[in-house]
């Protein structure tokens, strides 16, 4: 009785698989050219069905519907463009959500798209203009940040870095779900995934680049600011800026000199020699006349001298400041040497360039010197009266300017302290 159970259930389970088949057969065959979406919904249902039965177990499906179905499927994939372009698989996965061994419901993805064969060439200069872009802003990263980050220098690092971080993500898979996501509301085709990311790391190594050409310019304008501040004396300021504009420029020689004179109001002398050295290539005679002050007050007159002179041959005639300052401090240097003459003669020439300026112009630093080389050579009513002057107007410069004013000071407290002596004796 069993065996007679057994084999009526096998037998109607072959017709059931033979039903199914059938269905599947029909609905491959009403696949015509011009294929609705109905017609391809229909086709792969009838494919499931045939899966369902197969699923049974019940018993083994007789070698020939084996070879029926292995027939049906290779026409089904040979339709398989027909059901992509005529229904909507994406849409329909997420209502029947079939399982991954449903192969049917992904006949796009078996389907290989010409457009992207070349989606590893594109990924992989991707990755190359990002890691350049990378070493630009590993770079920019110690310019950008020398005097801390401002609106500026927030904007040049974070703001391509941010991108970066994008970019590099869409290597990655679920990066690259995010940028179809992206491409979908902008109504853009999925396929173009690597073309995107590869034009938009371009995009940003062409940034990079750029940027990289504009930080002299950069620096101009960081060395306007510090300019601006060493106008006002705000020197803190002011060196905030230079060193921004010399880190985005170092062959920025102007910016080397302005941050030396503000190291020396600020009376770091070593950081100021430091930076007149680094103008010296600049071949500006400020800088030499500077440098060579320094070397005074340490004494190294030669060195001095030399600074002073080779100024004198690059100032410009009509530089009246600088070459002012190198004749005076040419002849401060020789009053240290005991050469008195030499010194009164650059005194003298100082004194008479002086002249010739608009009053809101001079300067009487040398006026102060030229006193004690007058009261070295014994001419005392000269030495007084050029005194008297020195006293009356000289401005300190620097914080050597203020020696001479104050011997000059001092030279006519005495004479009067002897002149009141005299008179009461």
């Amino acid at each position: 009785m069993t065996n007679i159970v057994d084999k009526t259930s096998q037998n109607g389970h072959n017709l059931q698989i033979s039903h199914v088949l059938n269905d599947y057969l029909q609905a491959i065959e009403e696949l015509k050219s011009d294929v609705s979406a109905q017609q391809a919904l229909a086709v792969l249902l009838a494919r499931d069905a045939v899966h369902a039965e197969l699923m049974l177990k019940v018993t083994r499906i007789p070698p020939d519907e084996v070879t029926k179905l292995m027939e049906l499927d290779r026409r089904l994939k040979a339709q398989a463009n027909k059901i992509i372009k005529a229904g909507q698989l994406k849409d329909w996965r997420s209502s029947i959500h079939p399982p991954a061994e449903a192969w049917w419901w992904f006949l796009e993805q078996d389907e290989p798209d010409l457009w992207n064969r070349f989606d590893a060439i594109w990924d992989g200069l991707t990755t190359i203009n990002l890691t350049a872009v990378v070493s630009f802003l590993t770079m920019f990263s110690s310019q950008f940040i020398v005097s801390g980050l401002d609106l500026l220098t927030t904007f040049g690092l974070v703001g391509n870095g941010a991108v970066a971080l994008l970019v590099f993500g869409s290597l990655t898979q679920s990066g690259r779900e995010k940028l179809k996501k992206l491409l979908h509301q902008l109504k853009l085709p999925e396929r173009y995934c690597s073309e995107v990311s590869f034009g938009i790391s371009a995009l940003l190594l062409l940034g990079a680049i750029y940027l990289q050409n504009s930080l002299p310019q950069l620096g101009k304008y960081y060395y306007q600011l510090g300019l601006q501040s060493f106008a006002k004396a705000e020197f803190t300021e002011a060196k905030k800026d230079l060193k921004q504009a010399i880190a985005f420029d170092s062959g920025n020689f102007d910016a080397h000199l302005l941050l030396g004179k503000t190291y020396e109001n600020l009376e770091n002398l070593p950081n100021a020699r430091t930076h007149y050295m680094q103008a010296l290539p600049g071949n500006n005679a400020e800088t030499y006349n500077n440098l060579g002050r320094l070397y005074l007050g340490d004494r190294d007159y030669l060195t001095a001298e030399s600074f002073f002179l080779r100024g004198l041959d690059l100032v410009k005639a009509d530089n009246f400041a600088t070459r002012y300052s190198l004749l005076t401090n040419l002849g401060w240097v020789q009053v240290e040497q005991n050469r008195h003459p030499e010194a009164r003669k650059n005194l003298v020439s100082a004194i008479a360039l002086n002249q010739k300026q608009p009053s809101n112009q001079q300067r009487w630093e040398a006026n102060c010197i030229f006193a004690k080389v007058l009261e070295i050579q014994k001419d005392r009513k000269s030495a007084i009266a050029q005194s008297t002057t020195c006293v009356n107007h000289a401005a300190s410069y620097t914080t050597f300017d203020y020696r001479w004013v104050i011997l000059a000071r001092r030279r006519l407290e005495n004479i009067t302290t002897a002149e009141a002596n005299f008179k009461h004796k």
